[in-house]
């Protein structure tokens, strides 16, 4: 199964969509007054919430309508990608602090980022919405499949069971990618065995897409799971790192003796909407050289 260059433009314009119509003309709704803060949820007031949900919203229609007839596979790229482009301009989280001396209030942002990704995650759901919508409202057929149809025992399993090993199985995968794959200088310390220099913002997108992209391929040759459970497991993955890594102790001990740019984990210098965006767009690349995989498999029975 091979894509034409026809699909790859498309798929390319329903990036682009995102990025445009999010990535740029929204960026004043997350734009930070001051250039040492980064992007977060809590500096975009309800007003420009509800703007960028229409955005996302709109965007996954217009994705929807230039991905034709494969809008629903490929619409959902364009949010995704426009919150990419917010990762990449936002300030890093060395930036953010270094204007946080205290231990407590390194904490409260911690605090406040372990449940963030809840935040991203819904904006995410309002473009996917969108496309729904556009989906409905212009129903149609196709004379290719995008994906092959599989046999009954291995069709798509939507059990508990499986989407509970979906999702924790991504998470420990993707923790572990970002482990290996987002460090930076790393230096000895006595307390934590090791620190870790702010990742560059290039380090860290490669990073969670790899790792999201190998747990998305995972769950769907193994389980035959939707790319939804990886993508969802951003949010234990952001909650158990600032748990385990990010915890008082961990941040008085770095406060009193290391500079800001230095952490005790690499997935603790990623940014909530960094982890969100990257994870999105990798998931869903992981999952469609899942189904390439799965399509090479049957050819070769």
């Amino acid at each position: 199964m091979e894509l034409s260059w026809i699909m790859r433009i498309r798929i390319i314009a329903a990036m682009a969509v995102g990025a445009a119509l999010i990535g740029i003309i929204g960026w004043p709704i997350a734009d930070p007054a001051d250039a040492s803060m980064p992007v977060t949820a809590t500096q975009i007031p309800l007003t420009a919430t509800m703007a960028l949900i229409l955005l996302t919203f709109t965007s996954g229609i217009i994705a929807y309508a230039i991905a034709w007839p494969y809008g629903l596979q490929i619409g959902v790229l364009a949010p995704a990608t426009g919150l990419a482009v917010w990762a990449v301009r936002s300030a890093s989280m060395a930036r953010l602090l270094q204007t946080l001396p205290a231990a407590q209030q390194r904490t409260a942002v911690y605090a406040a980022f372990k449940w963030e990704p809840l935040f991203w995650l819904a904006i995410l759901a309002t473009g996917l919405l969108g496309v729904l919508l556009a989906n409905y409202l212009k129903p149609g057929k196709t004379n290719e499949q995008l994906e092959p149809e599989m046999p009954k025992s291995k069709q798509q399993d939507s059990t508990y069971l499986t989407i509970i090993i979906a999702f924790i199985g991504s998470a420990l995968i993707c923790l572990f990618g970002i482990t290996v794959l987002a460090r930076d200088v790393i230096l000895p310390d006595t307390r934590l065995n090791y620190v870790m220099g702010q990742p560059d913002i290039a380090q860290i997108a490669f990073a969670v897409l790899v790792a999201f992209g190998t747990a998305a391929f995972a769950v769907k040759v193994l389980l035959n799971a939707d790319y939804i459970w990886p993508i969802s497991a951003s949010i234990l993955v952001g909650a158990f790192s600032i748990n385990i890594y990010a915890g008082a102790q961990n941040i008085q001990h770095l406060a009193e003796t290391w500079p800001a740019a230095f952490f005790s984990h690499p997935a603790t210098a990623i940014l909530p909407v960094q982890l969100v965006s990257f994870a999105a767009l990798g998931s869903i690349a992981g999952y469609w050289l899942g189904v390439k995989y799965n399509y090479w498999k049957i050819l070769e029975q």
